[in-house]
């Protein structure tokens, strides 16, 4: 059985510098002894200022304004609409939801996970769980997980101190008996 490669490369890529309706680039696969697929962009949705500088840098990115900005970040992935739209040069972020850590810029090791969530921060290695859950938190390390916008969110965690917070009541089970 022989190889198959599919290996576009940024030359084969049509970039204007107005709107890119749809890109999907530069995805290698290898066949036997596996499948391998290189740390390159894989781009769709509609992106404005696309550079040569993005396709290079190993970023994913679904939606539209998605990784819009970006110039220098690397290692990023962005999954709708807005997502991580105005990173500059902000590295291993991952935002799942429209304007998911949208206002990030030059941050990194962010992880956000619904709408809106950590749109607004400004700190790094922060985890965000649930709609607008740490939409303004500007500290390092912090872990939230909520359904708005609160700043006592039902969990809240702070890595570098090892606190986890509760705001509400907990149970826990035992055995499967009660607490």
């Amino acid at each position: 059985m022989s190889d198959i490669i599919v290996s576009p490369t940024v030359e084969d890529v049509i970039i204007s510098p107005a709107t890119v309706d749809v890109i999907v680039s530069t995805i290698g696969i290898q066949g036997p002894p596996g499948i391998v697929i290189p740390a390159m962009p894989t781009v769709a949705g509609v992106v404005y200022g696309l550079t040569e500088e993005y396709i290079q840098n190993a970023n994913t990115a679904l939606g539209e304004l998605a990784l819009g900005s970006n110039q220098d970040g690397t290692n990023n992935l962005a999954v709708g609409t807005q997502a991580l739209e105005n990173n500059i040069s902000g590295h291993a972020n991952t935002a799942v939801g429209l304007g998911a850590l949208a206002s990030v810029q030059t941050t990194d090791s962010n992880t956000a996970i619904g709408e809106t969530a950590g749109a607004n921060t400004t700190g790094y290695g922060n985890v965000f769980i649930g709609y607008a859950a740490g939409h303004n938190e500007t500290g390092n390390n912090t872990l939230y997980i909520a359904n708005s916008s609160t700043s006592t969110p039902l969990i809240k965690g702070d890595f570098s101190a090892q606190t986890l917070t509760i705001n509400g009541q907990l149970t826990a089970y035992i055995d499967g008996g009660s607490a």
